[in-house]
């Protein structure tokens, strides 16, 4: 059964270095809002209560769809992986085919051997078919557009919350989360090469984030990401930090200048240096430069946790606690590609012949050069761009993962390849 409800936006904030002006907007929902997800800067969706409510003018207006099946308690997380398809978690998991005019019921997650969906972290997609559910212990994958769940092979050593993913494209995959040890909160982060069915740590070993419990993970491209959460205090060594960066895949991560005070429960970058992190009373910090330092935006939340963040284009949306949701534009001007469709290569996986295609919109496209770098972090390939679309040999290179580095015009991007 459908209810509809028209809302409008009431309030506008201040101006802030980054961002521009927020805007509170108002859905009609006033509990908490644990996710959001925009397929377009004007069309978004957020899950609320046994609701979905979704916008086509950017937040002034909303539109409720009530599911009213019986099954549905509490719907914590949705993710749009198209303008038309999308997916949305709860006790029960729903799918939409028509950009959320209607709803179909895919599974109810009540057999415990196969995880309980009232604890459910995310829902995300790597594309129509291919998905994966972040619960306590281990997470389930999806192949079928979310007919079938299976749980995938182990993500941590030990059972450890999974907190947030991060898709990359050519079946690349981040998850970050925590082990509740006795010995103190410890957060790790994993990589998947097939769109999560399969784990490996980031190294070889686990990555060991001591003290610190991973709540939020997102990787940009295949070299730049980010990790928040929350210190604890009884590992060793005690950790001060809540957010961390690495810019060479996770092989190593560094600490920002400053330190946040409280706990961080999203992170959302626009690209390798304009993000924005949310905490657990409210506050919304922004950097400019990749991570390395953070500045509290001007915005009022009174206290309101955070919970999540959506950048699409330049627009940025914030919900919360209590009703919050809010909306800025990204001001600040950085020279980077702002398009993920720029480039591309294929196919990926290859045997070593590599095709590289620059969109014909791009005029720089054939005026830069091209770097393949190793899991090391080694130069080990590189070709100066003289068309829009050329063809890498690599079949000199040993089997594995490398990093396609394309640098044009004064923009940059960077993709995973994995060589077969």
């Amino acid at each position: 059964m459908l209810q509809t409800v028209f809302l409008l936006l009431l309030l506008v904030y201040h101006v802030s270095d980054c961002a521009g002006q927020w805007q509170a907007l108002q859905t009609g929902y006033g509990g908490t809002v644990t996710s959001v997800s925009f397929t377009s800067p004007d069309t978004g969706f957020i899950p609320a209560g046994n609701s979905i409510y979704k916008t086509v003018d950017g937040g002034g207006n909303w539109t409720r769809y009530a599911i009213e099946d019986g099954n549905t308690y509490e719907l914590k997380s949705i993710h749009f992986p198209t303008p038309e398809v999308g997916y949305v978690a709860g006790e029960t998991i729903y799918k939409t085919t028509n950009s959320g005019a209607t709803w179909d019921s895919l599974h109810t997650l009540s057999d415990r051997n196969k995880g309980d969906l009232s604890v459910v972290k995310f829902i995300r997609f790597a594309d129509e078919l291919q998905g994966v559910i972040g619960l306590f212990g281990t997470p389930l994958y999806s192949q079928d557009g979310g007919s079938q769940w299976e749980m995938t092979g182990p993500v941590f050593e030990t059972p450890s919350w999974n907190s947030d993913i991060s898709f990359l494209g050519g079946g690349v995959a981040v998850i970050g989360g925590w082990n509740p040890s006795f010995a103190g909160d410890f957060g790790m982060v994993s990589r998947s090469t097939n769109n999560g069915e399969t784990w490996s740590g980031i190294p070889d070993e686990q990555l060991y984030f001591e003290s610190m419990q991973i709540h939020t993970v997102f990787f940009h491209d295949a070299l730049h990401g980010w990790a928040g959460g929350s210190r604890m205090g009884s590992g060793r060594p005690y950790s001060k930090w809540r957010v961390m960066f690495t810019t060479n895949g996770g092989e190593t991560w560094q600490s920002p200048s400053k330190i946040l005070p409280k706990t961080v429960n999203c992170i959302q970058f626009a690209n390798t240096q304009v993000g924005f992190v949310g905490d657990e009373d409210g506050g919304i910090y922004s950097t400019v430069d990749g991570g390395v330092s953070w500045s509290l935006e001007n915005v009022e939340t009174n206290g309101r946790a955070i919970e999540d963040i959506c950048i699409v284009a330049n627009s940025v949306y914030v919900v919360g606690a209590s009703g919050l949701m809010l909306k800025s534009t990204i001001v600040t001007d950085v020279n980077e590609i702002p398009e993920r469709s720029v480039f591309r290569i294929y196919p990926n996986p290859s045997l070593g012949r590599v095709h590289v295609v620059g969109s014909a919109n791009h005029s720089d496209a054939h005026d830069g050069v091209v770097e393949v770098i190793d899991s090391f972090g080694r130069l080990v390939y590189s070709e100066s761009m003289r068309y829009t679309a050329f063809t890498l040999d690599l079949g000199s290179l040993a089997k594995g993962m490398y990093f396609v580095r394309i640098r044009s015009g004064g923009h940059q991007r960077t993709m995973y390849l994995a060589l077969i």
